[in-house]
Formats: structure tokens, sequence, C-alpha cells
């Protein structure tokens, strides 16, 4: 008699296929706290939580550089992205796409609004 779980979940239900990357350009023990609940609200709006993204540290990056993360989404705060044409656009290429911004601690109102713009297109 073989065992029942033995040809149970053969694939890897545990990757994660939807990664989402958060760069920031300075450590993240040197954020402020204001600054880290403004990330997990931003976060909140689209539905996803701090725990469900990798958070990386880089003044300039170049998406050939994130592509071993296999990553679907990135939001860069401060991070400058050698593809990126516009902050607070939507931008696609491949199966990546990504948005830059100013850091968290220089998003005003009016930023805050652009930021969520382009994250409503992201997230849908």
């Amino acid at each position: 008699m073989s065992n029942a779980y033995e040809f149970l979940y053969q694939e890897d239900l545990y990757q994660a296929t939807d990664a989402t990357i958060i760069l920031i350009d300075q450590s993240w023990t040197t954020i402020s706290e204001a600054d880290k609940v403004l990330l997990s609200k931003i976060l909140g709006s689209v539905k996803i939580s701090i725990e469900q993204v990798t958070i990386l540290e880089a003044g300039k990056i170049s998406l050939t550089e994130l592509s071993q993360y296999n990553p679907s989404r990135i939001i860069a705060f401060g991070t400058i992205i050698s593809e990126s044409e516009a902050p607070y656009k939507n931008q696609k290429q491949g199966n990546t796409s990504f948005i830059t911004s100013d850091t968290l601690s220089a998003l005003d109102d009016v930023k805050k609004k652009n930021l969520w713009g382009a994250l409503k297109q992201m997230f849908t």
C-alpha cells in the first residue's frame, strides 16, 4: 500500500509568483517610524502588507540587476531605476511593472496623489 500523501502537492506551492520589491535609498534602520507607517499605509492601499514585500536598499539600480528576484512589481522610493522614463508613472519592461517616486519623507499631498494614480494602474 502506497503512502496517501506521496502524490500530493508536487509543485512548489510556497514559491512566490507575484513578487513585489520595494526599493529605498537608505538603510531601513535610518528610516523614521513615520515613514515606515506611511509605507505600510501605501502598501495597504493596494491590499498588500509590508510582510509580503522584499525591501532592498539601493541608490541606483537597473532592472537587470533585480531580475534575480523575478519581480512582477517594483516600487522605488528615492532609488533611481536606470530604465525609468519618468517618476509617478506605471512603466513596464517584460513582465515587470515599476514605479519610481521621491523618498518617503519627501512625499507631499500632490506626490502622494500622483503615486496613488500609478499604483492603481499597477495593481489592476
